[in-house]
């Protein structure tokens, strides 16, 4: 007895015994059943480690690596905010060496900081209300301040909103105070 009738569609009465659930392996993943020789070779030992430490997030491929590497050269963005354009400029004025867009990889949630003072180790960030989220933050940038702070860094984050509002005189006290506290 067929279970298709001449178009090709399933007869009355007959269901299939994959219906309803999609890309359903023919069983070759089950315990017992041996892999096909051109499936096996994927299957290593080291490559179910490696998917297994991936997804604790211990395991970076060859290839996520290097991408990471290439895209540490790359500046991001090609253009300064305007936030970030007046505490360089304040920086000018005050005569204090700056790098911006500099790569900080010492850090686990490696990251390019708006301005790095290599003199003073301080690292400014510039933080627009909208997309870092006033008043709480976002909570990576919680989290790379405080790494920050644990490599040595002192880290002088400024809300859109303050700098919009600041002054020469006023950068100068909160560098100031920054420099002092040490944190």
């Amino acid at each position: 007895m067929k279970d298709r009738d001449s178009e090709g569609r399933f007869r009355k009465g007959i269901v299939p015994h994959n219906k309803g659930k999609r890309f359903v392996h023919s069983g070759s993943f089950k315990k017992g059943h041996k892999i096909n020789a051109g499936r096996k070779r994927f299957f290593t030992d080291e490559w179910k480690r490696n998917i297994s430490l991936g997804h604790k997030g211990m395991h970076i491929s060859p290839k996520t690596e290097f991408t990471k590497e290439s895209r540490a050269k790359q500046i991001f963005p090609f253009k300064d905010t305007k936030i970030e354009v007046k505490i360089q400029n304040f920086l000018k004025q005050l005569g204090i060496e700056y790098f911006t867009h500099q790569y900080i990889k010492e850090i686990e949630h490696s990251y390019q900081c708006d301005i790095l003072i290599p003199s003073m180790n301080l690292v400014i960030e510039c933080d627009g209300n909208y997309w870092h989220k006033y008043p709480v933050g976002n909570d990576i940038d919680h989290v790379r301040t405080k790494e920050l702070l644990q490599k040595g860094f002192k880290v002088l984050r400024l809300w859109e909103f303050e700098i919009n509002d600041m002054d020469l005189s006023n950068f100068k006290n909160r560098l100031g105070r920054k420099i002092c506290s040490g944190t």
